[in-house]
């Protein structure tokens, strides 16, 4: 084995997670569960690449306490291993779905395999089940050190299960196409199972952790926090990306009704978690290939391509569905309303401008149809019609 290579790798791995640590304690958010979740994946990648880079420096040699070192080392390697696996599969559970009694009864359920392999680490310390370390003080591998690199890439499979055959689309096309950020774990990791002696997962695992990072921090800029959904800026700038395109597309303008009775009567609160609604039922209404914005306070717009899915007029229909059965079953102190518009955009023909006063237009034409003297945010009472 190359010590030199191995601890440049494993360094390496270190050094880049520390860097990440000044980046992300700044900044953590601690109520939120993925970022605590994440920020514990980080440590354990640095106690990983520490560990295993130690495990090979005192490998083979002699001088008090070595071989006990040698198994605690491993032990530690292993169960932080393990640990980081289950971690993973949680975060991505917490990036797509909302937390709840459900999820964490899913996740009680997920640990299990991760106790069966804590439970064979324990048991190494008596009996030769994941590895042994010889009066030499030279570790080597059973037949069953499968096990936990097994178990490990049914997490990973599971995460990427969750993330492409989610039932609906929430959250899914906001989040990172992850298998990009998993394919160097999984590749160093069969190497590093088949032949001992190589030192690349752990390496590996922090540029993947990086990655990952780098993707969030973009979902951060481009992701309004409140409704799930992209920003306006975002909106903007895809608008204008596609202006000059060949091929048209729809796109609705949404708001409210009455949302500022809802903060007025019931508190911002309340007007906060009518957002975040709003925006899961359009998620998870919306086509995959969507782009779904908040516009503005209360108001959203989703943009779809021609020739995509069906007419947005169809998903009007489905969306009706979806708010009535929500208004039906959710217990919300609130009901949610809404008046939409549709407009088309040509290219070659229509600004951006026009392309959004149009639907704005039509969206205010169905809130007076639906709505006697419903103010009018332009400063226009409306009427009926």
């Amino acid at each position: 084995m190359n010590l030199q290579a191995i601890v440049v790798a494993n360094s390496f791995g270190i050094i880049l997670m520390l860097m990440l640590l000044t980046s992300v304690g700044k900044n953590i958010r601690r109520h939120d569960a993925a970022e605590r979740i994440f920020y514990g994946m980080i440590w354990a990648t640095i106690l990983l690449c520490a560990g295993e880079m130690s495990e090979f420096l005192i490998d083979g040699r002699q001088f008090p306490c070595a071989r006990l070192l040698n198994y605690l080392l491993n032990t530690v390697v292993f169960s932080i291993n393990i640990l980081f696996a289950f971690l993973w599969t949680v975060y991505i559970d917490y990036k797509l779905f909302e937390p709840g009694r459900q999820l964490r009864k899913r996740h009680i359920w997920m640990a299990v395999p991760m106790a069966a392999v804590l439970v064979m680490v324990v048991l190494n310390f008596f009996l030769p089940v994941i590895f042994t370390v010889s009066a030499a003080n030279v570790y080597a591998r059973t037949p069953l050190t499968v096990v936990p690199f097994l178990v490990s890439f049914f997490y990973l499979g599971y995460s990427e299960l969750a993330i492409y055959t989610s039932k609906s689309n929430d959250r899914r096309y906001l989040f990172m196409p992850s298998v990009i950020f998993l394919l160097p774990i999984m590749a160093a990791g069969v190497l590093q199972m088949l032949f001992y002696g190589l030192s690349l997962i752990w390496a590996a695992l922090a540029i993947s952790v990086a990655s990952i990072y780098i993707n969030v921090q973009c979902e951060f800029s481009s992701v309004d926090a409140l409704s799930g959904v992209y920003t306006r800026q975002y909106l903007d700038s895809y608008l204008r990306e596609h202006a000059e395109g060949r091929h048209g597309y729809e796109g609705m303008m949404f708001d409210l009704d009455r949302f500022k009775s809802i903060n007025d009567t019931l508190g911002h609160q309340c007007g906060d978690a009518a957002i975040r609604d709003f925006g899961r039922i359009l998620r998870a209404a919306a086509d995959g290939r969507d782009i779904i914005a908040r516009y503005g306070g209360d108001e959203f717009v989703i943009i779809r391509k021609n020739g995509r899915g069906g007419s947005l007029r169809e998903l009007a229909d489905q969306l009706e569905k979806q708010v009535d059965a929500f208004n039906g079953t959710a217990g919300r102190p609130y009901k949610l309303n809404y008046s939409y518009g549709i407009a088309k955009f040509v290219p070659g023909r229509d600004t951006t401008d026009d392309f959004l006063r149009r639907m704005d237009d039509s969206m205010y034409r169905c809130k007076k149809a639906r709505s006697m003297l419903l103010p009018d945010r332009r400063g226009r009472e409306g009427q009926t019609l």
